[in-house]
């Protein structure tokens, strides 16, 4: 498929596609794509374990409210923790400029570094900006991470009862 992908944009630009740069380019979006997305499942256990559940609620109704947050969009999500008064000013200021960067990532991305394949100074530009971006996906999962952690301890949940829910949860989604 690449080598489609490279003759076709050979073709139209004149110019040799690097078919290295191009599998490069198109492994880095789709792993800076699922950091993304290992972010917003993050906030979306986060805002149901703190906002959406009543405690005691039973385990059908936790699984339904989950599957409704489930289709947010990242920048619904975060609508959500705002609404909460969930975000000192530093941590809102990151999720702002990270759902830019993801929206730049997901609707422009490719018009504005379709050229990353032909010149190497424009692809370690864009592998910089998709590193950036996955790095940060990663740093804010972990902050909303450490946070759910603490919130489910300060309700008194153990680590073993977390480490049981998280284990559930990934047999429901048929990882384990």
């Amino acid at each position: 498929m690449e080598e489609y992908q490279a003759s076709l944009l050979r073709n139209i630009i004149g110019q040799k596609v690097d078919p290295i740069a191009l599998q490069t380019v198109n492994s880095q979006v789709g792993s800076t794509i699922w950091h993304i997305q290992l972010l917003e499942f993050t906030l979306i256990h986060y805002i149901v374990m703190v906002y959406g559940l009543e405690p005691g609620v039973e385990r059908e109704t936790a699984f339904r409210v989950l599957d409704e947050v489930s289709v947010k969009t990242l920048g619904q999500l975060i609508a959500e923790l705002r609404k909460n008064n969930d975000l000192d000013e530093r941590l809102d200021h990151r999720l702002k400029a990270f759902l830019k960067e993801r929206n730049w990532l997901i609707h422009r991305s490719r018009a504005d570094s379709h050229l990353a394949v032909y010149y190497p100074d424009k692809l370690a530009v864009l592998i910089r900006r998709l590193d950036t971006l996955t790095v940060e996906a990663l740093n804010l999962r972990k902050a909303f991470t450490s946070r759910l952690e603490a919130f489910m301890i300060r309700i008194g949940r153990t680590e073993r009862d977390i480490f049981m829910a998280t284990v559930d949860q990934l047999k429901r989604q048929g990882v384990i």
